[in-house]
């Protein structure tokens, strides 16, 4: 299967193209919505730092998808075509990179410890969210295939996955 192509549209929508072979494409469409309590200084959610706009939040979440760190696939409803993420625990990933360099992108709801991966999460079909992920939490840690894949690219070590893989790091 080909690497999705994103294209940003207007108001945080976009559609993924997919090449399935050279004569078919298939077009999926998703809203991304950035969630306010992520950042509004609860204390009991992550929240993006000040650096990461919305719109950077929205660049962090197709940079996933081009990456594949989020799977799609189609569904229908009401016959229209969406996409939906494909990963076991319903959840992708994303890093913050600048030079391809790991930067930090968030705190944890402690407000103190500073995170360098966040989740995307589609809470609806078709409507996306994302934040800072705690690694410690099962459900933040990113799947093996990610994981391999930050390696591959070598943000990330060997011995990182391993701790990460025991939740013993809340960030990489």
């Amino acid at each position: 299967m080909a690497n999705p192509i994103v294209q940003n549209q207007y108001n945080h929508s976009i559609d993924i193209i997919k090449k399935t072979d050279p004569s078919q494409t298939e077009v999926y469409s998703c809203t991304y919505s950035p969630y306010v309590k992520h950042r509004d200084g609860t204390g009991t959610k992550s929240q993006w730092d000040a650096a990461i706009t919305q719109d950077k939040e929205f660049e962090l979440f197709k940079n996933s998808l081009s990456n594949e760190w989020v799977k799609v696939e189609q569904f229908r409803h009401k016959k229209k075509k969406f996409m939906r993420l494909l990963s076991p625990n319903g959840r992708g990933w994303g890093l913050y990179l600048e030079d391809e360099e790991l930067n930090e992108l968030g705190t944890l709801k402690d407000g103190e410890t500073k995170v360098k991966v966040c989740v995307f999460e589609e809470g609806n079909p078709n409507l996306w969210h994302g934040y800072p992920a705690d690694l410690k939490n099962k459900q933040d840690r990113p799947l093996d295939h990610v994981l391999k894949k930050w390696r591959d690219a070598k943000y990330i070590t060997k011995a990182v996955i391993n701790k990460v893989k025991k939740g013993q790091l809340s960030t990489i």
